[in-house]
């Protein structure tokens, strides 16, 4: 198994990328380390879960950018890998753009073909997303 906390690797790289993306709800940098073809599901029940595409993920990003303008803290917890496979424990944090605060501990289960991340499953609290993000949401009028 490789050492994905040492930062050397390639796909620690795309990993490095891919949270840097998730922090600045960049989606010209998730565009970057995401293959055209990207598959990211999102597990649990709600409007939040699902299958997504990437111009589903980048018109997430967008309206998650105007729920937290100021970005969010993704901090990785731990990482496991092996091949083209990462899982990874993710922390973030954040305040919504009227002060409310906003916590959810994830896990993502990423596949890296090529250079670009193909699959993307995330489990995470559907429940601090339905709490924090969807009244956001209305505050700011849909």
């Amino acid at each position: 198994m490789e050492d994905y906390l040492a930062g050397t690797t390639e796909n620690q790289k795309i990993l490095d990328r891919f949270i840097e993306s998730m922090s600045n709800l960049d989606a010209d940098r998730l565009s970057a380390v995401t293959d055209e073809g990207l598959v990211f599901t999102i597990m649990g029940s709600g409007a939040a879960a699902g299958v997504k595409s990437k111009g589903d993920m980048l018109g997430a990003y967008g309206a998650m950018k105007r729920v937290f303008p100021a970005g969010v803290q993704a901090r990785v917890q731990e990482t496991l890998g092996s091949g083209n496979r990462i899982v990874c424990r993710v922390e973030c944090r954040a305040q919504t753009f009227d002060g409310v605060p906003y916590i959810n501990n994830l896990c993502l289960f990423l596949t890296i073909e090529g250079g670009k991340i193909t699959q993307a499953v995330e489990y995470a609290d559907i429940q601090a997303v339905a709490d924090v993000v969807g009244p956001a949401m209305e505050r700011l009028g849909g």
